[in-house]
């Protein structure tokens, strides 16, 4: 256990959770004390009323996150530099993980029917922040295609499959995937979207371990974002 508290590659990934959810925070918290923009009686209905400076806080957060990424891998030892490699055969694992997807989480929740349970199947509020994003602002595209596949792919397959796991790595692959299911539905639990992304992070999981090039997953995350987002246009 000591080993894991001390283990550098947790810190980054807890910083980045704590950067994730507190950074719009800090940023509009000064604001609301001085009265700045439309009032409101509590702060979260200051942060209701101001979604559009929310969203343009997300992507400025997400880009500042990858240049430390890039600082991480080109100032630090704590990563091996290698050239970047893109394949064609990374197309071919995105369209394979697509389907795979679709099927897996269709036998859980139908699994979950035949045990008497019902999911609940309203729109979770991480793809009703997605909407209101892509209605708001023009840098949805970038922020969802390119931005959050990188970033979530580095944090949740690199840092916890590549290294904290690097010894178990399926060990690994399932406390990712069970990770990344529990952030995105944080805001708001329904347990058919823990679902679908629990089962996201696990097959990206697979296939970051399969392949051993986190550009694989990258990609294959991207996709099913840019598929996701042309349903939501």
């Amino acid at each position: 256990m000591k080993k894991y508290i001390l283990n550098y590659y947790l810190w980054i990934f807890i910083l980045y959770l704590c950067c994730m959810k507190f950074i719009p925070y800090l940023v509009l918290y000064p604001f609301y004390w001085m009265g700045v923009g439309i009032e409101s009686t509590a702060f979260d209905g200051y942060l209701e009323v101001n979604k559009p400076i929310q969203y343009y806080i997300t992507f400025f957060k997400l880009l500042a996150i990858l240049f430390c990424i890039i600082a991480l891998y080109k100032w630090s030892n704590l990563f091996i530099k290698r050239k970047l490699v893109i394949k064609w055969a990374d197309l071919g694992w995105a369209i394979l993980l697509l389907f795979l997807k679709f099927i897996l989480t269709a036998l859980l929740i139908g699994l979950l029917f035949l045990l008497g349970k019902d999911p609940d199947f309203t729109v979770p509020k991480n793809q009703q922040k997605a909407e209101e994003f892509i209605q708001m602002t023009g840098l949805s595209v970038i922020t969802i295609i390119i931005l959050a596949p990188i970033i979530e792919e580095f944090f949740f397959r690199k840092i916890i499959v590549g290294h904290l796991f690097f010894r178990h790595k399926y060990i690994g692959i399932i406390v990712s995937g069970l990770v990344f299911g529990g952030v995105h539905v944080i805001a708001g639990f329904t347990l058919q979207a823990f679902i679908a992304y629990t089962v996201m992070g696990l097959l990206f999981g697979f296939v970051y371990v399969k392949t051993g090039r986190l550009e694989t997953s990258i990609i294959a995350h991207g996709v099913n974002n840019l598929i996701a987002l042309l349903k939501l246009i």
